[in-house]
C-alpha cells in the first residue's frame, strides 16, 4: 500500500488497503472477543468501501471483485456476494490474480455450480 501511495496509484492503494482490512477482519473473528474494541463487522465494512473504490477505478479487474465477494460473504450478504463472484469469474481469465486467488475463485465457482445442480 505504501508503494502505491508513493507512486500515487489510487487503484492499488484502495485495493491493498481493502485486502489488508479483509485479512485483518478474518484474523479478528478468530480471537476470543471478535467484537471487542475493533469489531469484525466494522473492519469488513471499511474493507468493502476501499475495495469498491478500487472496483470503480478498474471494473475490468478481477481482484477487487473477488475480495468484494469474500467480504460480502463474511457479512452474510449472499446476493451481493454472488454478484461480485460472477464479476470476478468473468474477469478472471483477463486479470492478474495470484495462483492462490485464482484457485480459490475457481473452487468457489465449482461449489456454486454444484449447489445449483442440486436444486
Amino acid at each position: 500500500m505504501e508503494i502505491a501511495e508513493q507512486s500515487e496509484d489510487e487503484y492499488q492503494e484502495h485495493l491493498h488497503r481493502g485486502i489488508g482490512l479483509a485479512l485483518l477482519a478474518r484474523e479478528r473473528c478468530q480471537l476470543p472477543d471478535p467484537e471487542g474494541d475493533l469489531p469484525t463487522e466494522s473492519l469488513l465494512c471499511k474493507s468493502a468501501a476501499e475495495l469498491t473504490l478500487a472496483h470503480l477505478a478498474r471494473p475490468e479487474e478481477a481482484r477487487p471483485a473477488w475480495y468484494l465477494y469474500e467480504v460480502w460473504a463474511m457479512l452474510d450478504q449472499r446476493q451481493t456476494a454472488l454478484r461480485f463472484l460472477k464479476e470476478a469469474a468473468a474477469a478472471g481469465p483477463f486479470s492478474e490474480l495470484t495462483v492462490a486467488e485464482k484457485r480459490r475463485l475457481d473452487l468457489q465457482c465449482q461449489c456454486l455450480a454444484a449447489e445449483r445442480q442440486e436444486k
